[in-house]
């Protein structure tokens, strides 16, 4: 079924629940192996007919911020997740207290079970009330960002509509884009502020009602990592502050003198050309036509995955007023359906949207047969490794959509992706300061903010823009709201990733044939898994990410980037 022609109904959680619930007892007095399975497979139906309506009245709410029937539509199941997960939690303690759970999990693998785990863990009746605050508070952040109308060259813009002229070449343009940006941020200073600490507040606790002693570690196993602890990422960090932060800087200084300015100010850092940015050919609907081009040559798997996305209408693609900005790949499992959200403004960035998010649905594909809703898709942390995979092994395909400067794009695509690799692990250390010091005081927050970019970012200049200046510029970062400690999951993926490209490019077939075995595995494994299932280095051993540095500096080395 198309997306667009998917009935939606509001779930009756009373009749839900009840239907739940006598699944659940059917589970529990089981007779058999086979008994079990036949009630297990049933429950996890009903799972994937809740979840479904429920993406799906977060879809049509995100496509349209203004429409009260999908407003209201969301904000029923913001109240109702907490009822929901709790019934998900007594699933999860009846899969680990059954007598048949060593034969469930021979049948259906472990990586359930540690989810279970940590859920059951992570889960009480106790948090219910917080829980819901939680979501509402997110919801409060993003709407005032989505409806957001800001004056920019007498046209009303939303932030998202302004991105485009961040990358102007008039150096004076982005300037003023990025005032107007910040300018906004700055006015709503007091309530952004409000929102972050009522959340910081709200989740310590919760942590401290479920037994944590701050929320770090909830935050950790409320993202299911199940193989390493913050001790681990801050092998990585440190990695990072060792061998990628020099590396960004040399590029950065690549970048300047590439653009001819004397000084790298804040609004410059996203223009790597003097020339511009690398131009796209034709409007979004030329991309789709390229795409399916592109997936069709690219392999048998990919062509039948897009030209389903295409014929089916499951991508929303072009950015218009009172929609969420960003972009997403979901999933509805009913209709085994992945679905793509982005928001095309006409820059080089929409292809690059584009293959990172095919990269996510393309994985959803491969896995839509498992009737297990932990197993569409992995844990946040391994998730991203497909999107950023799908990213690099589309470039040679990237004339189609740059002509002769595709040489231009996957420069500035992969140097990009580089430099941020210290800004992503500037959040992370930030987050555990806001966790492990959940008391600070605003101010505090801006300046340990301010020392983070210092840090691993020392070239930053903010050209006196005092907001900036103060550590202000991180209440833009929508994860620190909605998703704390995922952040960083951006760059251990990219990190892996970057291998599988090393790979692809040593060997195509075996770089395929390893990036389509961790597709199909889906949620099954965890990142530790998968990471040994595509055969890469791990990022918390130390001095793994030299190696990756040491070939991306060859790379960037071969081109004479001033002739761009």
């Amino acid at each position: 079924m198309k997306a667009n022609e998917i009935h939606y109904s509001r779930v009756n959680m009373g009749q839900f629940s009840q239907t739940f619930k006598r699944f659940l007892e059917r589970f529990v007095t089981a007779e058999s192996f086979e008994e079990l399975n036949k009630w297990f497979l049933s429950i996890n139906q009903l799972r994937n007919e809740f979840e479904s309506m429920e993406q799906l009245a977060y879809l049509k709410h995100m496509i349209d911020l203004s429409n009260e029937e999908y407003k209201k539509e969301k904000a029923y199941f913001d109240q109702v997740s907490s009822e929901y997960q709790a019934i998900v939690t007594d699933y999860y303690k009846a899969i680990l207290q059954t007598t048949y759970r060593t034969q469930l999990e021979k049948r259906w693998g472990s990586q359930l079970f540690r989810i279970a785990e940590l859920k059951v863990k992570t889960f009480s009746e106790n948090i219910v009330e917080e829980l819901q605050l939680e979501k509402e508070l997110i919801g409060k952040y993003f709407s005032l960002l989505g409806t957001a109308e800001l004056e920019f060259n007498e046209m009303k813009l939303s932030l998202f509509e302004l991105n485009r002229y961040t990358v102007s070449n008039d150096r004076n343009e982005r300037r003023q884009a990025y005032t107007t940006i910040y300018s906004f941020y700055a006015a709503n200073e007091k309530q952004l502020e409000t929102i972050l600490d009522d959340l910081i507040k709200i989740r310590t606790k919760m942590a401290k009602k479920l037994g944590y002693e701050t929320f770090t570690q909830l935050g950790y196993d409320r993202l299911k990592r199940t193989n390493y602890k913050p001790e681990d990422v801050e092998v990585y960090r440190n990695q990072v502050k060792q061998f990628g932060v020099p590396f960004i800087s040399k590029l950065r200084e690549k970048q300047r003198n590439r653009i001819g300015v004397e000084k790298l100010k804040f609004y410059d850092e996203r223009v790597y050309f003097k020339s511009g940015a690398p131009k796209l050919t034709g409007n979004a609907n030329d991309i789709i036509q390229r795409a399916l081009t592109m997936y069709s040559e690219l392999s048998s798997e990919t062509r039948e995955f897009f030209e389903y996305m295409v014929s089916e209408g499951n991508m929303d693609l072009l950015s218009k007023k009172g929609k969420r900005g960003g972009a997403f790949a979901t999933y509805m499992a009913t209709e085994k359906a992945p679905f793509i959200f982005a928001n095309f403004v006409g820059i080089p960035n929409d292809v690059r949207v584009l293959t990172h998010e095919v990269g996510h649905a393309f994985q959803f594909y491969l896995s839509r047969n498992t009737p297990i809703p932990e197993y569409i898709a992995p844990t946040y942390d391994a998730a991203e490794i497909h999107s950023f995979t799908m990213e690099r092994f589309s470039w040679p395909w990237m004339e189609l959509f740059f002509g002769n400067d595709a040489a231009k794009y996957k420069f500035s695509h992969l140097t990009e992706a580089f430099i941020l690799m210290p800004w992503a692990n500037a959040i992370d250390e930030f987050q555990h300061y806001l966790y492990e010091n959940w008391e600070a005081t605003p101010e505090e927050r801006k300046a340990k903010w301010r020392e983070m970019e210092r840090v691993y970012m020392p070239e930053k200049d903010y050209d006196g823009f005092d907001f900036l200046e103060q550590g202000a510029s991180f209440y833009q970062i929508g994860h620190l709201f909605e998703t704390p400690f995922y952040f960083i999951d951006y760059d251990i993926a990219h990190n892996c990733a970057t291998q599988l490209w090393i790979k692809y490019n040593e060997s195509l077939e075996e770089g395929w044939n390893d990036f389509l075995n961790i597709c199909r595995v889906g949620g099954s494994e965890s990142l530790v898994e998968i990471i040994n299932r595509a055969r890469l280095l791990s990022p918390f051993e130390v001095g793994s990410l030299k190696y990756i540095i040491d070939y991306v500096d060859k790379w960037v080395e071969q081109f004479e980037d001033e002739s761009f």
